[in-house]
């Protein structure tokens, strides 16, 4: 959260807010209100604001479907919910609060899907969740994995196609990635030989997960593309699938995010 924040006043002169529907309205401001506080304010911008937002629905920027919108407001960037919450109670949510959404759909603003929960709270009931289910249907990020940093080394990733190739490796990077007895030249050499800039060859494991085995550890496919993608793996509270549902496809615009406790224990 930023610590700056304008005042209740600005915002309130700025936006309008429809606690019924959940919307939010850009305001109708004469120039001398729309330029104050901005001294690079030319009435060129002012009448493109005004042709384009003047009057109009606040669109919010979404990531993803699953994700918070937000807005970018004179060099603040405020989340929909944080917003909503300050133009209707006419106060800031406190930093160490969160704005939750009780049917977890990111686009209904209306004031009455709206609570105010502490982080630290949300997180223990997050938790509660994920622990209170049936079944675990979807496999526990592998924190014992080699970090994003080193995976690179190993594996290309293609976003377009979603094939993934190992890497041309140099001899430097074979050393630092093979220490000991297997920083051999001779297996530099078959590896480079074999399999450098070939595709991956995954195998299906027990759950039928499409996995690669590398140093000893087991590398789900779906897992790898986003580290490779994001260079960070996924957060424990969140789990990946394949948006069109084909589980053969994994092109990055087919790999969706989701909280785990939005999983049903009792699906298919």
């Amino acid at each position: 959260m930023a610590e700056y924040l304008h005042k209740i006043s600005e915002l309130r002169n700025r936006f309008r807010y429809d606690p019924k529907t959940g919307w939010v309205f850009w305001k109708d401001v004469p120039f001398i209100e729309w330029a104050r506080g901005n001294s690079r304010a030319k009435q060129g911008y002012y009448r493109k604001w005004k042709r384009e937002k003047a009057g109009k629905i606040v669109r919010f920027h979404y990531v993803n479907p699953r994700v918070v919108g937000r807005l970018s407001y004179r060099t603040v960037s405020y989340t929909a919910p944080r917003l909503v919450w300050a133009l209707h109670y006419g106060k800031h949510p406190a930093v160490d609060d969160k704005i939750i959404q009780i049917n977890r759909d990111p686009r209904d603003l209306r004031i009455e899907n709206l609570t105010r929960m502490s982080k630290a709270d949300h997180y223990r009931e997050t938790l509660t969740k994920i622990r209170g289910a049936k079944k675990l249907q979807y496999r526990e990020p592998q924190r014992s994995w080699l970090t994003p940093k080193r995976l690179r080394m190993w594996f290309d990733y293609n976003p377009h196609t979603g094939d993934v190739y190992w890497q041309d490796i140099g001899w430097s990077q074979w050393k630092e990635l093979n220490r000991g007895p297997r920083a051999d030249p001779e297996l530099y050499e078959e590896y480079m030989y074999n399999q450098a800039d070939t595709l991956v060859e995954f195998r299906k494991d027990k759950r039928g997960d499409q996995v690669v085995d590398l140093k000893h550890k087991v590398y789900e496919r779906k897992l790898l593309s986003y580290a490779l993608k994001e260079g960070d793996h996924i957060p424990d509270i969140c789990y990946l699938y394949h948006r069109n549902g084909d589980e053969t496809d994994f092109r990055w615009e087919n790999i969706g995010m989701t909280y785990r406790d939005d999983v049903d224990p009792d699906a298919d």
